[in-house]
């Protein structure tokens, strides 16, 4: 804190630097205040991580007042520091006025609670640039989850939202559900450590056997159980596309759920749309010929492709 305000301001002027990391550096009011004006006067600056630090809510204003004049940042990461709701409100309040190029934003591990965190959800009403939004550990509630999933009804742009470790419970996950059947931009949903039972988890399941886009979902560290959970589950799994990864509460476990998984990232939706493009079904076939009850799945969903092996042969 005594040398790192003035290294800080010292970069104002520099035009190479993209990205800097002032990760658990102990900063405080000073150094907050002087990331404000290096925020505000510096033109090339791409990535700024200051995550792990004492930086107190009123330099997060300063902070968040600062990228209102900025058109260069696109990372943002405040992790662990002493963000509070009104730090997140101005946060907010820049987003949705669209008066910086932000693209992702972390304020996980600060105590922003809804009143600060609803501010960022109405947000993504109207904002057209963030991507990726962490709330992990913010201490928010239903009431923000609600929030988020009426912005992600309108919201073309999100692609990555993270609420885990909240204990946001089952009510939070029916909001969510319903706009996942429609959201197309979305692609990744962290719901770990959020005390979401069984009734939660089958929301959310039903809901992707029509989504289109969602390729992430983590369902880890909840208390959902029964086997009608997993059944969910496994038929959301084999209407769903595009979901590549999946993380389960311990006690669920499926052999079906791993095997739809695996055809999906083997291009499974685009497949079945292009059953006459041969280059990608080699390919697909090729990564799974290990694999007989996926190599089965393929040849018995396209029987022409076994035509396209007539003159190969796989190890």
């Amino acid at each position: 804190n005594t040398l790192l305000p003035a290294f800080i301001i010292s970069l104002e002027d520099n035009k190479n630097l993209r990205s800097l990391n002032l990760e658990g550096n102990q900063m405080e009011t000073e150094c907050g205040t002087a990331i404000a004006y290096l925020i505000r006067f510096n033109d090339t600056l791409k990535e700024l991580h200051l995550g792990c630090n004492l930086i107190a809510d009123n330099s997060g204003r300063e902070i968040a007042e600062a990228l209102s004049s900025n058109t260069s940042l696109k990372v943002l990461s405040l992790e662990a520091n002493f963000i509070e709701a009104n730090a997140a409100t101005m946060f907010g309040n820049m987003l949705a006025g669209n008066r910086s190029r932000l693209e992702f934003l972390n304020l996980s591990q600060n105590s922003i609670k809804d009143e600060g965190a609803v501010s960022l959800a109405l947000a993504l009403d109207t904002n057209t640039t963030l991507k990726t939004l962490v709330l992990s550990e913010t201490r928010i509630t239903k009431h923000t989850c609600d929030f988020l999933a009426s912005s992600l009804a309108t919201n073309s742009t999100l692609e990555r939202l993270n609420i885990a470790d909240n204990k946001v419970g089952d009510q939070s996950c029916f909001g969510f559900a319903e706009v996942l059947q429609t959201n197309t931009t979305l692609k990744s949903l962290n719901l770990f450590g959020n005390k979401i039972g069984n009734v939660g988890v089958m929301a959310i399941a039903r809901a992707l056997e029509r989504n289109s886009a969602m390729e992430q979902l983590n369902l880890g560290n909840n208390d959902a159980t029964d086997k009608m959970c997993c059944e969910a589950l496994v038929k959301m799994m084999k209407n769903n596309l595009t979901l590549k990864h999946l993380w389960l509460p311990s006690s669920i476990s499926s052999s079906d759920i791993t095997f739809y998984l695996k055809l999906n990232r083997v291009g499974r939706g685009q497949l079945l749309q292009e059953l006459d493009n041969e280059d990608l079904w080699f390919k697909a076939v090729t990564e799974v010929h290990n694999d007989v009850p996926s190599l089965f799945y393929l040849l018995r969903a396209n029987p022409a492709v076994s035509k396209m092996f007539e003159n190969d042969t796989l190890d």
